[in-house]
């Protein structure tokens, strides 16, 4: 748990609550994203869906044209003379009329007339016919051949019978051609982009259909598939019978684009989208109903590939989310940590602070009230031990200072040449005279004894391993300094003989306050500073530290420098 990681035990938990709420803010966010996909990948299907009604649309639409463009031609060959047909004008109230025939026998096809056009209609019929079957569509043309030509017969005429024969056909099931409505649709789509599989079916009667799926049973006969569509088919075939109603008084129940029915669905990866067309107004009410369906197979890739940049957009967003509450938290976590080790290194300084001002006071005490002054020699060793006191008090506020110093990022180095060698001698006799008999310090020199860098921190950071190593080690403690040559610099190496440090503490021993107690002995001296020093020092200056080894035979700390 989160809480185990501090001293301060309702901190933890609070810190505790705080990573569940976020965890919980987290889950909540994902959960929204989902929700969001989801209804982006059903907006993205149902345009699918609207894209394919719309090619239907344009399929019909131009398929239309040209079945037109063929009626016009059959109707002109057959239609050569105002001696092919009859016309008659009927005025109503509502308007003029003019009706077209074979003859009296056979019904008629009318056109609302104006005066000027009667006059057109009176001078020329033919011509005036020719008119309206160029600029007549093709439900028009439809109805202009059943009046014109629908009872005829050419026997005699194979030319003609064939041209006829065409024509009955565009009649009776213009929307049966299709070879012409799959290539119009192939064009459409190509024209589109659109990467589906896609087939038209013709439906001449609904009626036929129904009969031939009889009572459905799950898992024979129908496919459910095709079960579903039979359903699809017959609620389309609902819906225009009741729409149809309220337009009898129309001469033909085919319907316009925007009229005709846009009920559309689709069955799993599968559109489909159908338009219906009456070839009679009564065939509303037989339910001998023609119908184009298109089904069109659409990848679910596709669909996954329009919706692509609000997917990559959405995870993107969820990830920058998650990182920078992870990054809060550990910054929250990381904060506290250091607060801690800035408490202990208080109480460890102020205690260390404690000793050397308690010693000092006491002899100069003694000096002051035990006339200690009158005797030379005790007068010498209480102002030695004061003084010496003193002394390392000045190097605890140095420590202190310098801790400062470190921490920023652009304190000054000033390199320079110097011997490192004579500086490591220098080193090794300050360490050897303070520690005596409790430290054996040797030193193995190969490198050249010229080196720049700036030989105060280098004395420093050497100094400070030299410290670590006295302190994690039994007396007499054996340390090895050497310099070697190394490419594009120099490596310092420090060791020891001591117990080396667990490797759950190594990944933290450059930590400011960090320290690594020895557990045969809680109380050895320090603050936790003197490795994130060194490290601080040796960055400043280009190279870099590490601890190359430490197990129970000892730790190796390596200083590489770079020369030239």
């Amino acid at each position: 748990m989160v809480s185990s990681i501090f001293k301060d035990r309702k901190i933890g938990v609070k810190l505790s609550v705080l990573v569940a709420v976020l965890c919980l803010a987290c889950g909540g966010i994902v959960i929204s994203q989902i929700i969001w996909l989801q209804d982006s990948y059903r907006i993205s299907r149902q345009q699918a869906e609207n894209t394919v009604s719309d090619v239907l649309d344009e399929i019909i639409t131009s398929y239309k044209v040209e079945k037109a463009d063929s009626m016009r031609y059959g109707l002109k060959q057959m239609i050569t003379s105002e001696k092919d047909f009859i016309y008659r004008i009927t005025r109503y109230p509502y308007g003029i009329r003019a009706s077209f025939s074979s003859d009296d026998q056979h019904g008629y096809f009318d056109y609302p007339i104006t005066e000027k056009g009667i006059i057109k209609l009176k001078n020329d019929p033919y011509k005036f016919l020719i008119g309206k079957i160029d600029g007549g569509n093709l439900n028009d043309l439809r109805h202009l051949y059943s009046a014109l030509l629908g009872a005829k017969e050419f026997t005699d005429d194979p030319e003609k019978d064939a041209v006829l024969n065409k024509l009955r056909q565009l009649s009776n099931d213009p929307y049966s051609d299709i070879r012409t409505l799959n290539k119009i649709m192939k064009q459409q789509f190509k024209v589109r982009s659109l990467p589906f599989d896609a087939q038209i079916l013709f439906i001449k009667d609904i009626n036929v259909l129904y009969a031939k799926a009889g009572p459905f049973t799950p898992g024979k006969g129908f496919i459910p598939t095709d079960a579903n569509l039979i359903d699809r088919l017959l609620g389309l075939n609902e819906s225009i019978r009741n729409r149809n109603k309220s337009r009898e008084h129309r001469a033909s129940g085919e319907r316009s684009a925007n009229e005709e029915s846009k009920e559309n669905g689709s069955r799993g990866t599968t559109i489909y989208a159908g338009r219906s067309f009456l070839s009679d107004v009564n065939d509303q009410y037989l339910w001998a109903i023609q119908m184009v369906l298109l089904k069109v197979d659409v990848p679910v890739a596709y669909t996954i590939k329009s919706m692509a940049l609000g997917i990559l957009g959405s995870f993107l967003l969820l990830i920058i989310l998650i990182a920078c509450m992870s990054y809060m938290l550990y910054l929250i976590i990381h904060q506290r940590k250091l607060n801690d080790l800035k408490n202990d290194f208080i109480g460890n300084m102020s205690h260390e602070l404690k000793t050397p001002i308690a010693t000092a006071l006491a002899a100069v005490q003694g000096m002051q009230y035990f006339d200690v002054l009158e005797d030379k020699d005790k007068t010498n060793r209480y102002l030695k031990t004061a003084a010496s006191e003193l002394q390392r008090l000045s190097q605890m506020v140095s420590q202190v200072l310098n801790s400062v110093v470190y921490e920023r990022e652009n304190f000054r180095i000033d390199p320079s040449a110097f011997n490192l060698k004579e500086l490591l001698e220098q080193l090794i006799a300050g360490q050897q005279l303070l520690l005596k008999d409790q430290a054996i310090i040797n030193l193995m020199y190969t490198a050249p004894e010229i080196v720049s860098a700036d030989k105060q921190y280098i004395h420093q950071a050497i100094n400070n391993l030299v410290d670590n190593a006295v302190k994690y080690s039994p007396d007499p403690a054996d340390i090895l300094i050497t310099c070697t040559t190394v490419t594009n610099g120099i490596e310092i190496s420090v060791t020891d003989h001591g117990l080396g440090i667990a490797k759950e503490h190594q990944a933290h021993i450059f930590d400011q306050f960090y320290r690594v107690q020895d557990p045969d002995d809680q109380h050895i001296k320090g603050y936790g500073m003197g490795l994130t020093h060194v490290r601080s020092i040796v960055e400043r200056h280009g190279g870099n530290v590490a601890l190359s080894k430490s197990d129970l035979t000892g730790t190796v700390f390596t200083i590489f420098l770079p020369q030239g």
